[in-house]
């Protein structure tokens, strides 16, 4: 095993920025060391995880008990919520988040969910982008100018993030009887114009797009739960750039490590300014049995432009944007947490 620090161009690279230099970094030595090395972190992962959620359980045993106590008249169903107004996009998890990283992920040496590995291209090529990683539900992120290769192991909250935020898509999309004209990408594989290869968390694009379109997604998920919120904007805005051919929507959902709170943030490619730009962003919260929003608007919602998702104008009136609304969202950040802390 060899150090971050150590791997030539490592620290210069995109995909490793906001990644401490204590990730765990591998000289690629074949299939069946990986899969050796992926498992033992994957399990390193999850006692990590286990095991300091309980320690932490443990000291706020007095704190939840009178927290539950003074909660005890304020009951709601999971339909109800509260307003407030965030005064700095990301305050709350530039301010807290990165705090409780180092209290469940100390400097990410036990519980990272990324490990690197230094692989040649050829190696690459022929190991993975033939052979069924998938069986790890791992994502890869690799570049080739550099042999850096970034292997991210989602948790089980990661994952009903993707599928739930998927079902809101599908239903949106079923009630204007478009659910068969948009595919499922997955985390599929995806290679772009610099042969850097990369899987998001969710992807999605139309069955049949433009003639004059790539064959791409243009709806990309990249879910983040021990990364910084910092490394999370990269990601995401990774996919807009139309150099790459890649996605016009990317979504961003940050999930707190430690306490129900979930950050979800739009980016989209502002032609004027040539650069990403945020076109939403609020956090939902929960005390107690109380839920609520950080947000700007007065009613959080989630508005994917039809015309960006389909490349082409939608038909009026049956085809129109899709709105995930508020009730949606505080079910999906309930599946979430359910997860999260069950």
């Amino acid at each position: 095993m060899i150090s971050a620090s150590q791997s030539s161009g490592l620290t210069d690279h995109s995909f490793v920025e906001g990644l401490p230099a204590s990730v765990k970094t591998y000289q690629y030595k074949g299939l069946d060391n990986f899969r050796h090395v992926v498992r033992s972190h994957i399990n390193r992962l999850y006692d990590s995880l286990d095991t300091k959620r309980k320690r932490k359980a443990a000291s706020d045993v007095v704190e939840d008990v009178g927290a539950a106590q003074a909660n005890s008249q304020d009951i709601i169903d999971s339909g109800a919520y509260q307003h407030s107004q965030l005064s700095d996009p990301g305050d709350w998890y530039n301010n807290t988040d990165n705090e409780d990283n180092d209290l469940l992920f100390p400097q990410y040496e036990e519980g990272s969910q990324y490990i690197i590995f230094s692989i040649d291209n050829d190696s690459f090529q022929q190991n993975f982008l033939r052979e069924d990683h998938h069986i790890f539900h791992v994502r890869l992120c690799y570049c080739p100018q550099t042999n850096i290769l970034v292997v991210k192991m989602p948790l089980p909250s990661h994952e009903e993030a993707a599928v739930a935020f998927g079902e809101m898509l599908t239903f949106n999309l079923a009630e204007m009887v478009l659910r068969y004209e948009i595919a499922l990408w997955g985390h599929t594989t995806l290679r772009v114009n610099d042969s850097t290869v990369k899987e998001a968390d969710g992807a999605w694009g139309p069955r049949r797009p433009p003639r004059d379109a790539p064959p791409r997604p243009t709806l990309v998920l990249e879910i983040a739960f021990s990364d910084t919120y910092a490394k999370l904007r990269r990601d995401a805005h990774y996919w807009i750039y139309p150099a790459r051919q890649e996605a016009c929507i990317a979504i961003g959902i940050k999930i707190n490590v430690q306490r129900p709170g979930i950050t979800i943030d739009q980016y989209e490619w502002d032609i004027s300014k040539c650069k990403p730009v945020t076109t939403n962003h609020f956090t939902i919260k929960r005390s107690g049995k109380r839920i609520y929003f950080d947000s700007e608007n007065d009613e959080p919602r989630l508005i994917i432009p039809f015309h960006k998702l389909f490349r082409r104008q939608g038909k009026i009136p049956r085809e129109r944007d899709i709105i995930i609304s508020t009730q949606e969202l505080v079910e999906f950040a309930s599946l979430v947490w359910d997860r999260q802390f069950s």
